[in-house]
């Protein structure tokens, strides 16, 4: 295992690898900050040098920057709210290379991680958040089974608000989606939610067995 850019161990490259650390800073930011899941945005940053960013109502933006070395983070910790005399200062011109290099891929998977493990902890604002952000994502990046798989994402972070009614056409439109040429699976999997929730609102009998 190596991590391009840090020197943090097994654990922490293999969630940066599947930007599984994204969805726990997330969850960090939420707790620490109390910041509404609503205001948080995740972003992907491969060349490590921007490690926050928040954005102020007049839409300024204070960035924190720095070297990708733990040394500079532990250095902040033990000496807080003093600033010790140790500083990383090798390497400045990687600051120029700051940008963002998406991989929409992941930002998905983590995006849909994060509603899943926020509607299990009863997070149910935040997993309604995080599904809508996740549909939205993959319908501009034109991914139809993430689309699909996040509908049903989405819908059932509704059900658990106990919002049926809300839930119901997200899952219709995920089941229109996975249309005759697509994988059985797939449909197979969407018509089990649709059905559970017309099961739960009473309606299964009715309209599902003509689906």
């Amino acid at each position: 295992l190596k991590h391009p850019t840090w020197a943090m161990g097994g654990k922490i490259t293999i969630d940066s690898a599947t930007l599984m650390n994204k969805g726990l800073e997330v969850i960090e930011a939420h707790h620490l900050f109390g910041v509404g899941a609503d205001r948080i945005e995740v972003l992907v940053h491969p060349q490590s040098l921007v490690h926050s960013l928040v954005e102020f109502a007049d839409g300024s933006t204070l960035a924190q920057l720095g070297l990708p070395d733990m040394r500079t983070a532990l250095a902040v910790g033990l000496g807080w709210p003093e600033r010790i005399a140790y500083a990383i200062r090798r390497g400045r011109k990687q600051l120029q290379q700051a940008r963002d290099d998406g991989n929409e891929t992941q930002v998905l998977r983590t995006l849909g991680y994060l509603a899943d493990a926020c509607r299990a902890s009863g997070e149910r604002d935040a997993a309604v958040t995080y599904g809508q952000e996740a549909v939205k994502r993959a319908r501009a990046t034109g991914n139809r089974n993430a689309e699909v798989a996040n509908l049903i994402r989405l819908g059932e972070a509704h059900k658990y608000r106990d919002e049926h009614a809300v839930a119901e056409p997200l899952l219709r439109e995920a089941l229109d989606l996975t249309s005759a040429g697509d994988a059985e699976a797939l449909r197979d999997f969407t018509l089990q939610h649709l059905g559970k929730c017309l099961l739960e609102m009473g309606r299964y009998v009715e309209e599902f067995v003509h689906i």
